[in-house]
């Protein structure tokens, strides 16, 4: 299913638009409908004050004519009063408005500002728009007594500026005198372009607060609604995959919850001799046989057990049959609940393999908690090769034992264990085979001078041995006093003599660089080996380097581990100040590359003995020698590839994703490198590690360049970290 593809554009569409919109109907209602109203309520407010005005100095006309009435005053004397009166009044912001007298003949009897008009007709004055204006008030006042009129009039003072005006008249009629006032339109106008651009700047900003508040929103929204589809196709994309792995899956899988069945799949329908309505919602302890050791540790798991875990148990299989099984487990969600996922494998038939060896067991005691811990056990838990590999009296048994070891792993594959499993397992039984020939040597030999121990390196000391691995070995002893020191040298020559060469005999190929044990070189006493390791840190020579790349990762695995702990306390001791040393180690490392092309296409052999291969190995070197750079720098005592990579992730040297991918693909690689390896000994070809991409699934080579790409990437970081550091 194609990966859903929501743009800003979709969501503008379907979210944003509505919302700019609305504000967008908002500023039109604001502009096209508020400001108008605004407009004409401004408009009706200053035509209600120049009408209560106008009504105001109409009282003082009215008062003198009520003192004319009454004998108080003579016309002359009241108008003349009135007049007075009337002529000095102001109002407005800048107390230039004013009102004007004319009467009923279109005399004008008083104007304050065009004094000129003072007892002039002024019914031939017409405005600049033709209106004969004091005709108009004439007209007003004979018909409706007040009212309004507009028209063009001087602005204020300002003979040289006329500007439209809004008055109000009103007849008094006793004098036959019309009294009004008038408000300059311009005012109204100003009035309404200062209110505008309060609200033009109110919504200016009210708009910018819901632009910034819509696009938050927007934003969020935006991510929950990606999130949402994201999910959505996610869930129909995994709901897919699961249907198509449960239903096409070769094992048997049965879902749980509450430790009943929810659903079973074909083959574990057949494995139980069950049809679908019987098996659904059977408790799965029904399906168990009691009284089987891993039958009992998975009710026991299912009752208090967290996370993923493998247990060998017997099912009931058809007419009750107990059938030999490896079962994994692993927690999912069913319906918001916590479920039960498990994975049901029989034990696959290989041919030379009487006894399948006990997986959940072997896989449990394959820790790394050290060689000697490993084999220190009774007997009854022991993994079936290595404890008769402990019981072996002749180099023959021996060897008879190691070569049956290849379908051990080819049974270890189909179960599904991990590749870090079976190395370790491989590793463990040639750790089993050392320590069983130095016993054999030794009991020969007599009693050693002084006290040694025994070290695996490379690979073997990493617990990460193949199919197709050569020994790589060597020994410390104490540091002897002059006397003993030539019986020292023989006696540790020939036990490390007789060793490697029971080695070779059990299918264990000498080192074709002779880094064994057997040579001088690697077999020397406590002071020499510090010396040497000092050389090689002061002294990176390349033959260094390729030395420190097999000899750095050693452990121990007989004798006295005093002795291998002090130097590993010595090594770690020195080294970090170094910066040297690390600097051509990270040269040394960065001369692995793996095998990918400029367009990312995995590059073959054209030629020679391996046509259209790629070593598989040129991809697992470069993670080991990341791990083993940033391991020495930061003084890690772990030795495994994996065991550094997550110390280095607990110290905070690795980010935790980026210390995912590295385990991911180091695991990876190695499971194609030992599934390779069994098919070429299952047909009885020599074990090695070229690897043709037909062997591999689209998916996996999509897989396996994805790992050589990251490769490169964690490649350049140990060019920044070091390289540049001198």
């Amino acid at each position: 299913m194609a990966h859903p593809h929501y743009s800003w554009r979709q969501f503008g569409l379907g979210i944003v638009s509505p919302a700019i919109l609305v504000l967008l109907l908002f500023v039109l209602a604001l502009f096209g409908v508020v400001t108008p109203m605004v407009e004409t309520s401004i408009t009706d407010r200053k035509k209600e004050m120049i009408r209560e005005l106008t009504v105001a100095a109409w009282g003082i006309l009215s008062e003198c004519g009520r003192q004319e009435q009454s004998g108080e005053l003579s016309r002359e004397q009241a108008q003349q009063l009135a007049l007075t009166e009337i002529r000095h009044l102001r109002y407005g912001s800048e107390g230039k408005d004013y009102f004007w007298i004319t009467d009923l003949r279109s005399v004008m009897v008083m104007h304050p500002y065009r004094a000129e008009l003072d007892g002039k007709d002024v019914s031939g004055y017409r405005d600049a728009t033709g209106e004969p204006v004091f005709v108009k008030f004439v007209s007003i006042a004979r018909t409706q007594g007040e009212g309004y009129a507009s028209y063009q009039w001087q602005w204020k003072d300002d003979p040289e500026r006329v500007e439209p005006k809004l008055s109000f008249v009103k007849l008094y009629a006793p004098w036959g005198w019309i009294i009004g006032t008038g408000v300059y339109l311009d005012d109204v106008r100003a009035e309404t372009r200062r209110l505008t651009g309060r609200l033009t700047r109110l919504s200016l900003a009210i708009a910018a607060a819901l632009a910034m508040l819509l696009f938050v929103i927007g934003r969020q929204s935006y991510d929950i609604e990606r999130r949402r589809r994201q999910a959505e196709h996610d869930l129909r994309e995994s709901e897919a995959r699961y249907r198509l792995l449960v239903e096409s899956a070769s094992e048997g899988i049965l879902l749980l919850a509450d430790q009943r069945v929810l659903f079973c799949n074909k083959p574990a329908l057949a494995l139980l001799g069950m049809d679908e309505v019987s098996c659904r919602d059977r408790p799965v302890l029904e399906l168990l046989a009691r009284g089987h050791p891993g039958s009992a540790a998975l009710i026991e798991w299912l009752e208090n057990g967290r996370g993923a875990a493998r247990f060998d148990a017997l099912m009931l299989g058809k007419g009750n049959k107990a059938v030999p099984v490896a079962l994994a487990v692993s927690a999912v969600s069913v319906g918001g609940k916590t479920g039960l996922l498990v994975s049901i494998r029989e034990y696959p038939k290989v041919a030379g393999v009487e006894t399948p060896p006990p997986f959940g067991t072997l896989l449990a005691l394959i820790d790394a908690s050290g060689t000697e811990e490993f084999l220190k056990d009774d007997g009854r838990n022991l993994p079936l090769l290595i404890g008769q590999i402990r019981d072996a009296g002749t180099l023959e048994d021996i060897q008879r034992i190691c070569a049956t070891a290849s379908s051990s792993v080819r049974l270890l594959l189909a179960a599904g264990a991990r590749a870090g499993h079976i190395t370790a397992f491989l590793s463990a039984l040639c750790d089993a085979a050392m320590i069983r020939l130095i016993a054999m040597a030794g009991r020969d030999l007599g009693p050693a001078p002084v006290p040694y121990a025994f070290l695996a390196l490379g690979s073997t000391g990493r617990r990460e041995q193949t199919l197709a691995t050569d020994q790589d070995n060597a020994l410390i002893y104490a540091d002897p006093t002059p006397e003993t020191k030539a019986a020292c040298e023989a006696y540790f020559q020939t036990l490390s003599s007789r060793v490697c060469d029971g080695l070779q005999t059990a299918g264990y190929a000498y080192c074709r660089g002779d880094v064994m044990a057997r040579n001088p070189k690697w077999c020397r006493p406590l002071s020499q080996w510090r010396r040497l390791f000092d050389d090689w840190i002061d002294n990176s020579t390349s033959e260094a380097l390729q030395a420190v790349n097999i000899v750095f990762d050693f452990r121990h695995v007989a004798g006295d581990e005093s002795l291998s702990e002090e130097l590993r306390r010595h090594v770690l001791r020195d080294i970090g100040a170094h910066e040297t040393f690390f600097f051509n180690l990270a040269h040394s490392t960065l001369e692995f590359k793996p095998p990918i092309g400029f367009f990312g296409k995995i590059v073959v052999e054209s030629g020679g003995s391996h046509p259209e291969t790629f070593d598989i190995k040129s991809g697992l070197v470069p993670i080991v020698n990341f791990a083993r750079v940033y391991a020495l720098r930061h003084a890690v005592p772990a030795m495994g590839t994996l065991d550094r990579i997550n110390l280095l992730s607990a110290a905070g040297v690795l980010q935790p994703a980026s210390a995912a991918e590295l385990v991911t693909a180091f695991e990876m690689l190695s499971t194609w490198r030992l599934r390779h390896q069994a098919v070429q000994l299952a047909i009885g070809q020599h074990p090695d590690n070229h690897v043709n991409p037909a062997e591999l699934t689209e998916i996996e080579q999509a897989a396996l360049r994805k790992i050589f790409e990251q490769i490169g990437v964690f490649q350049s970081r140990i060019r920044l970290d070091f390289t540049r550091s001198l």
